[in-house]
């Protein structure tokens, strides 16, 4: 004898059963091969990264103005540099931009490389100027006539 409800409940036969069968084989196929290509022996790296970062949090970067400090004293501790005057301007998101003037090239060459290793990560852009080199050329007064050959 059965109940009125468990009659709606009785389990397909024949051909409605054939497509949930198809699609639970088909599932644990896929599932089986993406464990085992995650936790094969093949690469037990990966294993150790993912469980080994589960509970490791994110390093902290340092704030702006500290890195500042640090690249500004790294550049006044450098002997061939010594007596320039840098500046550490934030030029947008993890960029900052290396500014002043130096005597020769060797000397800026050398003042943004310190400049990119006191900085770990973050990018440094180099606008550091050459005396002699990069001065500006004085314009023409307003008004002059200027001569012509």
């Amino acid at each position: 004898m059965q109940v009125a409800i468990t009659r709606g409940l009785r389990r397909p036969t024949g051909d409605a059963l054939a497509p949930w069968t198809l699609l639970g084989f088909g599932a644990g196929l896929a599932a089986g091969f993406l464990f085992g290509e995650f936790f094969g022996a093949g690469d037990r790296r990966r294993l150790h990264r993912v469980i080994g970062g589960l509970g490791r949090k994110a390093p902290r970067r340092p704030s702006r103005s500290s890195l500042v400090a640090v690249v500004l004293a790294a550049l006044a501790a450098e002997p061939g540099l010594a007596g320039e005057t840098f500046d550490l301007l934030p030029a947008g998101r993890g960029v900052l931009e290396l500014r002043g003037w130096v005597g020769n090239r060797a000397a800026r060459a050398r003042a943004f490389r310190i400049a990119q290793q006191a900085a770990g990560i973050e990018e440094i852009a180099n606008r550091v100027l050459v005396r002699g080199e990069d001065d500006p050329s004085p314009s023409p007064r307003r008004g002059t006539v200027l001569e012509s050959a």
